[in-house]
């Protein structure tokens, strides 16, 4: 039996040891998504039954494979134990090996060793936590590109590429804000769409950029010069007249909509900023579908724009359920799902609302609890949000009827509960992942961030695992990545990858950050 492999020493920005809530490195384990070759030799004739047990007391069944080099008993088995099968409701834990040999009149021998196991992979930092530096932080979700790639943005210092075993790739000193886009071409190019906060002569606001991660360069950005005042809360990737563009909606001092195209190999990318009086609310959460955008507006609206005339939609904008407005939008089909209220009081009335995209009409109240936060879509319609009074999660079915609630408190109030594979859920509190089931809200396991800052609530992203080539390795489970402070974390989940066949499964859609309904959600083999 194996003892578990040392820890990886430090390789720039990136730690392979787990630290404990002392600070102090723990004692090596095996990953979760390792394999682990165990050798048994007996002197008995009947075949060695290997099981691997969960922390649920039940075992998973190991084939065992006979061997004879350098075998000097009666009986020598080999087997390789996927830590990955039993069920493991903690962040860190044992498994249990159980080898059963049998004599001939069936009397057994049974041997027991405990395996430890995490989930924990790696940390990367992004930019130096003690620095003095208290406004920049990761706030918003990483972003998988080609072949794993996580891109994250940093309030206030840069845009940054990590492999999936945490190797730095590459990084901007661009000021990324908000969660980036990455997007392959038809012609092979990948993509990243990122938006930046910037302060010049006197002027300070937002502005689209566009790279080409190939040659690592600034192909476009909108506007071309910062307009003062000039701000927006998200950004989406859909198409117009035929091209993609990255799209964002301003409020502030004046209206606009803003569209930036990739241009091509040769040919610097294109904006529009068409001025309109949209004024959209400081919360509003933008998501696009069918040439369209959606996004909250003032006075309890929810307005849409057509992306190819940018002009209002025929019957928008849509009252809103609740007199606080939209904080965050989904889709289910030609649905749009709204959570409603004040985020920032947990004395707001609100709840989740729908209404159709195709005919619009009043939105329909669907659960009244209280203000929820960005929603998200489950299978079968299935609607999740975090409830602001509590910070609770919510579930219901679309079409109404009773809510369930999980028992655990302090979620973010800012984010949309993230959809895995296998019927589970994932939110954060300030520091901690938590994962419940998507059937009851039952809580499966917590992992603390070992740090001594709190954290922004940052929507937490779920990828297949990979090889070092970056290719998803078939039946495997999934990773997920959370950015907390100045730190993204790699953690081994029991989701291979999001949930594909949720119409809506994370803030922003899918891994990518889209905010397109129609954008793939890429299913794990």
């Amino acid at each position: 039996m194996p003892g578990p492999p040392s820890n990886p020493p430090s390789s720039g920005r990136t730690t392979y040891t787990e630290l404990g809530s002392d600070g102090r490195a723990l004692s090596p384990a095996w990953k979760r998504d390792q394999q682990v070759v165990v050798e048994a030799r007996t002197s008995a004739s009947a075949p060695v039954v290997f099981e691997l047990k969960g922390t649920d007391g039940r075992s998973v069944a190991v084939d065992g494979v006979p061997y004879t080099s350098g075998c000097a008993a009666r009986q020598c088995v080999r087997a390789t134990l996927p830590l990955w099968k039993p069920r493991m409701d903690a962040a860190r834990g044992a498994l249990t090996l159980v080898v059963t040999a049998r004599t001939s009149t069936g009397v057994p021998t049974v041997f027991e060793q405990a395996l430890p196991v995490t989930r924990w992979k790696w940390a990367y930092s992004v930019f130096d936590g003690a620095s003095g530096s208290d406004s920049n932080r990761l706030d918003s979700s990483p972003g998988i590109g080609a072949n794993g790639t996580v891109y994250v943005t940093t309030y206030y210092t840069q845009v940054v590429a990590v492999s999936p075993s945490g190797r730095a790739l590459w990084n901007s000193p661009l000021q990324g804000e908000g969660a980036p886009i990455p997007s392959v071409q038809a012609d092979g190019r990948e993509l990243l769409y990122v938006r930046s906060y910037a302060e010049i002569n006197g002027n300070s606001g937002h502005q689209l950029y566009v790279y080409d991660l190939a040659s690592r360069s600034l192909v476009g950005q909108c506007p071309s010069r910062l307009n003062n005042g000039l701000w927006f809360d998200s950004m989406v990737l859909g198409t117009s007249n035929g091209g993609e563009n990255a799209f964002a909606v301003t409020y502030g001092s004046s209206g606009a909509v803003l569209a930036l195209g990739p241009g091509s190999s040769s040919r610097s990318g294109a904006c529009a900023f068409v001025q309109r009086d949209v004024k959209s609310s400081e919360r509003g959460n933008l998501a696009y579908r069918d040439n369209a955008l959606f996004f909250s507006g003032p006075s309890s609206r929810v307005m849409s724009f057509e992306t190819n005339s940018f002009l209002p939609r025929s019957g928008w904008p849509v009252m809103s359920a609740s007199t606080s407005g939209a904080n965050g939008l989904a889709f289910h089909g030609d649905v749009l799902v709204m959570g409603e209220g004040d985020a920032s009081s947990t004395s707001s009335s609100g709840g989740i609302s729908t209404t159709s995209t195709t005919s619009p009409q009043t939105a329909v109240m669907r659960y009244a609890g209280g203000a929820v936060s960005m929603p998200s879509v489950g299978a079968g319609g299935v609607l999740f949000g975090v409830d602001v009074r509590e910070g609770r999660l919510v579930r219901m079915p679309t079409g109404g009827g009773s809510a369930t609630v999980s028992k655990e408190r302090g979620l973010g109030n800012n984010l949309a509960p993230t959809l895995g594979q296998g019927g589970l859920v994932y939110a954060m509190q300030s520091g901690v992942v938590g994962v419940w089931s998507a059937a009851d809200l039952s809580l499966q396991w917590l992992w603390s961030w070992r740090g001594s800052r709190l954290a922004d609530t940052v929507p937490p992203v779920l990828d297949c695992t990979r090889d070092e080539q970056g290719v998803p390795i078939a039946g495997r489970p999934g990773v997920l990545y959370a950015s907390l402070f100045n730190e993204l974390h790699a953690l081994v989940v029991d989701s291979a990858g999001l949930d594909a066949d949720a119409p809506w499964p994370k803030q922003q859609h899918d891994q990518r950050n889209t905010g397109n309904a129609a954008t793939p959600v890429l299913r794990c083999p």
